[in-house]
């Protein structure tokens, strides 16, 4: 049996984003006089138990909701626009 072992890159979610060709959509939401910045991929779900689910991050500012997001879809798998999928395991938070 021949065996490959390849050691996975770790990347940050610029770099992620860069090489899978997606973009970041930051909406901002004014709630009792200061702005919610919720982030998340366009057109991109992650996959659950029971299907698939919309995912955001979400923060007082754009950087910090950008990172909440990272952390929220670190060891997820998910489903690209054109229905591809990918295993994001190695992203830096």
């Amino acid at each position: 049996m021949k065996i490959e072992r390849v050691d996975a890159v770790t990347s940050d979610i610029e770099t992620f984003a860069y090489v899978y060709c997606l973009t970041m959509v930051i909406t901002r939401v004014k709630m009792f006089g200061k702005y919610r910045y919720y982030a998340s991929f366009k057109d991109v779900k992650v996959m659950t138990n029971s299907g698939t689910a919309f995912v955001q991050g979400t923060a007082l500012s754009e950087e910090a909701a950008i990172q909440d997001y990272a952390v929220r879809i670190k060891f997820q798998r998910m489903i690209l626009p054109r229905g591809r999928t990918v295993n994001v395991w190695n992203l830096k938070c």
